[in-house]
């Protein structure tokens, strides 16, 4: 293959390259909300006394953070890619408006 060449762009590349990105922000999300959960669930029985209940920064903290997060990034980095893949393609971009004449 030659510098002039590129390759014919794969829908199960762009397809895996999404899923991975998008689990590895999940993940990452996940971790993130579940720290700031242990740390206010910390500091409100430091503050107002009482059981501490961990399991509440997964389920109230950390899981939704880290479901949002994979649900907002599929969304953008599949727009993204499939805008790439169709210039790459050579189709046509969605931001060339159609000739109906």
């Amino acid at each position: 293959m030659t510098m002039n060449q590129a390759r014919k762009p794969s829908v199960l590349a762009l397809l895996v390259r999404v899923i991975v990105i998008a689990g590895l922000s999940a993940l990452l999300a996940f971790t993130v909300g579940l720290f700031l959960g242990i740390a206010g669930i910390a500091l409100a029985d430091r503050f107002f006394g009482g059981k501490i209940n961990l399991a509440h920064s997964y389920t109230h903290v950390a899981l939704p953070m880290a479901g949002v997060t994979l649900v907002v990034t599929l969304v953008i980095l599949m727009a993204g890619e499939v805008r790439r893949y169709r210039e790459a393609a050579n189709l046509r971009p969605w931001h060339t408006p159609r000739s109906f004449l």
